[in-house]
């Protein structure tokens, strides 16, 4: 009988101890995980990780073990990930707002920053801290100074310079913070 010689480098050893249990390997993983797909991807991974530290591994004839240890560890990190994260479900593709605003949104908010950009930059701070950032007038005057009828009327002027930009009514507006936070 022919003695089967000794491998002679670290990916022919790997192999060596790896092939003959590979089958069995993927049908614990399976049997763990419950699909074939999701099985696959475990597999590769736990044999990579079993090839990245190959060399920590002290003795060969525990790499069954050591192969299993790699495999459940896997699975339960899949598992802890998987709790981590719902499964998609289309039906509440409808219930969920879009992430960019509609085109005729997206235009009021484009002209709505263009006139604010065009406003003295005392009375653009006041808009955007009072009514975007929903600060109150007396915040508005700590940060701003003067007093609180100043920020009033910068208030009202830069209200009144908005709507004349805007070809608005020029009636005032409680707030602008639901078109501008897009």
């Amino acid at each position: 009988m022919i003695e089967p010689r000794p491998p002679e480098n670290k990916q022919e050893l790997f192999m060596a101890l790896f092939t003959p249990l590979q089958s069995r390997l993927e049908r614990y993983i399976v049997q763990l995980v419950g699909n074939r797909e999701d099985a696959t991807d475990v597999l590769q991974d736990t044999v990579l990780a079993a090839w990245q530290h190959f060399d920590t591994l002290r003795d060969n004839s525990s790499f069954g073990a050591y192969v299993y240890t790699i495999a459940s560890n896997m699975v339960k990190r899949r598992h802890r990930k998987a709790k981590l994260f719902a499964r998609w479900n289309d039906e509440y593709d409808e219930t969920l707002e879009a992430a960019t605003p509609s085109p005729e949104r997206s235009v009021d908010i484009a002209l709505i920053k263009s006139a604010l950009a065009e406003l003295p930059l005392a009375a653009r701070e006041a808009i955007l801290l009072h009514d975007l950032q929903g600060l109150s007038i007396e915040e508005v005057r700590k940060i701003q100074g003067g007093t609180i009828s100043a920020v009033k009327v910068r208030l009202m002027r830069a209200r009144r310079q908005l709507a004349k930009k805007l070809g608005v009514d020029s009636t005032p507006s409680p707030s602008l913070s639901p078109v501008l936070e897009q």
